[in-house]
């Protein structure tokens, strides 16, 4: 039997799904009118590869202004209770012969498990109007089975994930959410795919945003001399196009340096090593906010070079910091970005990608202007406080389309 059976009240031939008269909400017409959202529990904890300013921490301290939030913090008896129950599942899966998978999501490890024992531990003890886990697909599993012991609290899920994701690792997850009343995503296309595959009835899309009073161009940080190209992350990146990239490109382009920002523990695929061969491919990792903004402001162009998409830091935290971007519009990036705001690469990784940089060098005053009007719509859109007044809505039940965007509170 569904647990939610009845969660969704169908309104009118046009399909559209909206949260039962006995959920809080903020909407104020009479019908409608409950106990507002005050309290928040945010199921989540700050990336490890990613510093204060960057990932979801940004968005949690706006959220802080608008409700009296707290974030998963596990203690050690949540710590211990994981591990105890591990052992269990070990011991079970040895007697019975049938290994358990520890969750539907290869992201969901102990720590993860230890986080939403957390939250859980917390719902049980303490009195929160809405829960928000920060990344469906690394801390959403226990949960389920819990839902209907809290049938008064709002629940919403933040996937940042494309389809292709889920096609990999989840394709038959037709109900997998509906223990969510709502589930914001990055991109248009999640949108759709969360709305049609997933077969959830309230998908909201929702931009990432960028931390852009951190994130910005300083004129006391000097450029670095020559062409620097500047490369950030791990996930989704396409390593084989960027060794292409180099490779080809310091043959006819001596000088240009590449500079990587990829945590050491990820360099572990054969392009790493290719790209390790080069005297002018420099290394990051564990770098500082403010040193990763100084990289953005000293280089002369982002090459990001993607296998997918919804959001993504590196191209929010360049378009703050007024540094040109080349990339491909796979996924989502589209949503983000658009010829007014960024080079896309245009025909063969390798050669294709190479003019396009040597044409970013000789061409400053074009990427200037491209630069310039990202940062404005990052100003106009993307700050977390414009995001973060949107997803107050989502968390209070209003539709966040009805926002005010580009007020900053």
């Amino acid at each position: 039997m569904n647990p939610l059976a009845g969660r969704y009240e169908k309104q009118g031939d046009a399909g559209e799904y909206r949260p039962p008269k006995s959920y809080s909400t903020t909407d104020s017409s009479p019908e409608r009118r409950v106990t507002p959202i005050r309290r928040v529990l945010m199921v989540g904890a700050p990336w490890h590869h990613m510093g204060q300013r960057s990932g979801m921490t940004p968005l949690v301290a706006a959220l802080s202004a608008r409700f009296d939030l707290v974030r998963t913090a596990p203690s050690r008896l949540d710590k211990l209770t994981v591990l105890l129950r591990r052992a269990l599942q070990k011991l079970r899966d040895k007697v019975t012969g049938k290994s358990r998978k520890l969750s539907w999501s290869p992201f969901y490890d102990l720590q993860k498990w230890t986080v939403e024992t957390c939250a859980i531990r917390k719902l049980k003890s303490e009195q929160f109007d809405a829960v928000v886990f920060e990344s469906i697909e690394d801390y959403f599993e226990q949960f389920a089975a819990v839902r209907e012991r809290f049938p008064g609290l709002r629940v919403i899920g933040i996937s940042h994930q494309p389809p292709g994701w889920w096609r990999l690792f989840a394709p038959d997850s037709q109900g997998r959410l509906d223990a969510f009343d709502e589930v914001v995503c990055l991109s248009r296309h999640a949108q759709t795919y969360l709305t049609d595959a997933v077969g959830h009835p309230n998908v909201h899309r929702l931009p990432h945003g960028v931390d852009s009073e951190f994130f910005c161009d300083s004129a006391t940080v000097p450029p670095l001399p020559g062409f620097n190209v500047l490369f950030c992350g791990k996930w989704l990146r396409d390593f084989e196009a960027l060794e292409r990239t180099v490779s080809k490109a310091l043959s006819t382009h001596p000088d240009w340096v590449f500079h990587l920002v990829v945590p050491a523990g990820a360099r572990n695929i054969e392009q790493h090593f290719r790209l390790a061969r080069f005297d002018n491919v420099q290394w990051y990792s564990g770098v500082s906010d403010e040193d990763l903004r100084d990289l953005y402001i000293k280089c002369q162009v982002l090459y990001l070079p993607l296998l997918d998409a919804t959001a993504n830091n590196a191209i929010l935290e360049a378009m703050a910091c007024g540094l040109p971007i080349l990339t491909n519009g796979v996924g989502g990036i589209a949503d983000y970005l658009s010829d007014d705001t960024a080079q896309y690469i245009k025909g063969d990784w390798m050669e294709g990608a190479v003019e396009q940089l040597a044409w970013c060098q000789s061409n400053p005053a074009a990427l200037a202007a491209q630069a310039k009007a990202a940062r404005q719509k990052v100003e106009n859109e993307l700050d977390w406080r414009i995001v973060a007044a949107r997803f107050a809505d989502v968390i209070g039940g209003a539709d966040p389309r009805e926002s005010v965007e580009g007020t900053h509170q």
